[in-house]
């Protein structure tokens, strides 16, 4: 039968036309899902991290990290208090939020609502905190006003040591590398060497750099939103800057465990697929204990 039959091209029509029909209402599915479910589906992810010379008394010490907050792009005050609430629960030792609490030309309108929702947040030992990149573009002084209403520590290039008797526990931050306003130096200057210590970076990639020292046994960071959209065999189609090389979830660099968070809001685009929003529980242990 020629190719060229009247019939078999109606019907190669009818075969584009239906496939194309599909495409594009497979399409609007995923758009709807993308912004009407997986967002709002928080994965809580579980990790216990050996660190070296953490001593007995901080042995299932408990730290949970949230990131990439986004307020205003989709995350209201109402979503947020649910996710305080959810932390709240685990009974933390300690809150670490890693930046981009805020997106480009939205803080004056949600200051009030970060600092409502950020300050019922419950820790043993506070809530710490770093800026990242959408921070100092939004406004950084309003940013840390909230942090500071919201009885939020920022660790800009500085540290805090948390004391359990004799034992000593080691957080430190990094200020936002994408805008150069971090200082490794002055930083690692000020540490206890001895102590084990736990890293707060916005943006992943420096994992390389900060590993180098030899001081810290974990680095948490967030940025780049897993890439937010996740498909089979590509991954991420998109990942920004400075997190392209530890996009997601667990990594060894030099010694050092590098841990990025899918982070909870959205930016640019309000989908997920693939890719669900974090909440990352981290439990220390000593070296011969970790898993």
């Amino acid at each position: 039968m020629s190719i060229l039959n009247p019939e078999n091209i109606v019907s190669r029509r009818t075969f584009i036309k239906g496939a194309a029909v599909a495409g594009m209402a497979l399409t609007s599915m995923s758009v709807v899902y993308g912004n009407t479910v997986e967002p709002y589906d928080i994965d809580i992810t579980l990790h216990q991290i050996p660190l070296h010379n953490l001593t007995s008394e901080f042995d299932g010490y408990k730290i949970i990290q949230i990131t990439d907050l986004h307020m205003g792009s989709w995350l209201d005050k109402e979503q947020l208090i649910k996710i305080v609430q959810i932390i709240n629960s685990y009974e933390p030792d300690l809150v670490a939020i890693t930046g981009d609490f805020i997106t480009l030309g939205r803080i004056a309108n949600y200051a009030d609502d970060l600092v409502e929702s950020l300050s019922l947040l419950q820790a043993n030992d506070g809530v710490v905190a770093v800026l990242g990149n959408h921070d100092h573009w939004a406004n950084v002084e309003q940013t840390r006003e909230v942090l500071v209403k919201a009885n939020i520590k920022e660790l800009p290039n500085e540290h805090i040591v948390i004391n359990r008797e004799s034992a000593q526990l080691v957080i430190a931050g990094l200020d936002d590398i994408w805008e150069k306003q971090h200082d490794i130096d002055h930083l690692i200057s000020q540490l206890p060497k001895d102590a084990p210590a736990v890293l707060l970076a916005h943006e992943p990639d420096i994992a390389d750099e900060t590993s180098q020292t030899g001081l810290f046994g974990l680095q948490i960071s967030g940025h780049s939103h897993g890439g937010q959209i996740r498909l089979p065999i590509i991954e991420a189609p998109y990942l920004p800057r400075l997190a392209k090389k530890y996009p997601i979830g667990r990594y060894e660099v030099n010694g050092m465990v590098q841990y990025t968070n899918r982070g909870i809001g959205m930016v640019d685009i309000p989908i997920r697929i693939g890719c669900r929003p974090e909440i990352a529980i981290f439990t220390l242990t000593s070296e011969n204990q970790g898993i």
